[in-house]
């Protein structure tokens, strides 16, 4: 491709690439190969960004407030389309908080919210049959006798 007007061919890839069009786009519109636009970009001292997908800061927010609820990462990634690693990196970036991987809400405690899981701790203390306990929440029989360890472990 020729260049247009006063700009060189290297001028316009770069420009291009500034304005926000991925590297592999622009080698395409251009009818070259990766490489090559990614070595004229190097040469004119382009920073050479990861090419994550844009989100909105809407959708930022949304997602870490997905995240902070404890959801999945993959699925929130897959809810907006993006790598679970590039909103790892976003998240980070932007200093929210996250649990670490031993951290994880259970999903029991993610139903249940830790007034509810006190209740049915009462309940059962109280004489109630895990039978009733479980019904009355919800929640199956393992999940119920998981929940009774994890409060028998928190009591010092």
């Amino acid at each position: 491709m020729e260049a247009k007007g006063s700009l060189s061919r290297t001028d316009v890839l770069s420009s291009q690439y500034r304005q926000g069009m991925p590297l592999k786009k622009v080698a395409e519109l251009f009818d070259t190969s990766y490489e090559v636009v990614r070595r004229l970009a190097k040469r004119r001292c382009v920073e050479l960004g990861r090419s994550e997908r844009r989100l909105t800061p809407e959708q930022l927010e949304q997602a870490y407030e997905l995240l902070r609820a404890d959801a999945p990462f993959r699925q929130v990634a897959d809810r907006f389309g993006i790598h679970p690693e590039s909103l790892r990196r976003l998240a980070q970036r932007d200093g929210v908080t996250l649990r670490a991987r031993g951290e994880k809400l259970t999903p029991t405690q993610r139903r249940l919210t830790p007034e509810q899981q006190q209740e049915v701790r009462a309940l059962v203390r109280s004489g109630a049959s895990l039978r009733q306990a479980e019904r009355q929440v919800g929640i199956s029989r393992c999940a119920l006798e998981g929940l009774l360890k994890e409060g028998e472990q928190e009591r010092p």
